[in-house]
């Protein structure tokens, strides 16, 4: 039943990760087998506690586009083409009774301009599509967030894109500059920054000063990102707004943050933060903007494994017997 229903070859695949590309074929068998078994085992241990549930259709999150943000960013490289032509057509003739070489000298400035541009444009795109670093992507990054981003803002106003879309891209494309530049940290040097709202909102407990105060009653996943941050021997604190959060920054000095918020809040954060980087989480809001809201945990664990460079082969709540399991499987054939 369990074989039939799920794709084993697949989700052992993707557990694996980055690393899959590392096994040989025979190795590959090997952990597709033993994962098979291991999930075969841990579904039948459940089977005794069944009594009735139903399983609930959901549906998928929308995932924000970065194609959004290109978009806008094309579209505004055509605008300012237009400007820059008229910039160079306009003053020629006057340039020309001033004396004869001011012409060439004007049109290769604008010409520079203009391939500066393009070769900006076209690295991003690059650097997106491939995944990975090409050159000088932390500092593409920075053009993105200092000059790009209030640009497609109004850009995106001009054509009717909401700026909440814009920012959603504009998060999504920093995360994607982020991973591909590689950027690893030691656990002291990360930090895992959340929005005080993430606090169930009838809590007594002020945890802004020092997060360690939460009580662990469950009500709110405080509790839960306070093991997460114990586990990987993190720094994690709350920020109430803006002020507070580059307050916690100064003082912890970190060399890379998991930021959890809103879209306002993460986008004036990583442009505040920069060059730090700063991969960012949207917060969930069942019940509105600023009140109870809630995270991903497996997002936040995600990025903190991407800045640790640390594979995650964890599975469900059998993730320690996972990991002894596969390794003394595999071990044998080589994989460690």
């Amino acid at each position: 039943m369990i074989t039939a229903s799920c794709d084993i070859p697949f989700i052992a695949k993707t557990v694996v990760g980055r690393y899959w590309e590392t096994f040989n074929n025979k190795q590959k068998s090997k952990f597709v087998e033993t994962f098979s078994k291991l999930s075969i085992a841990t579904y039948t241990y459940h089977f005794d506690a069944y009594s009735g549930e139903r399983f609930k259709k959901m549906t998928l999150e929308k995932r924000p586009q970065k194609r959004i943000f290109i978009g806008l960013l094309v579209f505004t490289c055509i605008i300012l083409f237009f400007l820059i032509f008229l910039l160079w057509y306009v003053p020629m003739v006057g340039l020309k009774n001033i004396h004869p070489s001011l012409p060439l000298i004007f049109s290769l400035s604008i010409a520079f301009l203009v391939l500066l541009m393009i070769s900006g444009g076209l690295l991003l795109v690059f650097t997106i599509l491939r995944g990975k670093d090409i050159f000088l992507s932390h500092k593409l990054r920075g053009f993105v967030a200092k000059v790009l981003f209030p640009l497609m803002i109004l850009m995106g106003k001009v054509v009717g894109i909401p700026k909440e879309k814009v920012r959603q891209s504009f998060i999504e494309l920093n995360n994607h500059l982020i991973r591909s530049n590689g950027h690893r940290v030691p656990p002291e040097k990360l930090l895992i920054l959340l929005p005080h709202c993430i606090q169930n909102f009838d809590c007594e407990v002020k945890i802004t000063g020092n997060i360690r105060n939460c009580r662990g009653c469950g009500k709110c996943e405080i509790k839960d990102l306070i093991e997460l941050s114990d586990q990987y021997h993190l720094k994690i604190a709350v920020a109430t707004g803006g002020t507070l959060a580059r307050r916690i920054v100064l003082e912890n000095r970190p060399e890379a943050i998991v930021a959890v918020a809103c879209e306002l809040d993460l986008t004036s954060g990583i442009q505040d933060t920069y060059p730090i980087p700063v991969i960012g989480i949207l917060n969930e809001r069942p019940n509105g903007p600023c009140i109870n809201t809630k995270v991903d945990l497996e997002k936040v664990r995600n990025a903190i494994l991407y800045f640790l460079n640390t594979p995650n082969l964890q599975v469900g709540n059998g993730s320690i017997l996972a990991r002894t399991a596969i390794g003394e499987e595999i071990a044998s054939d080589g994989y460690k």
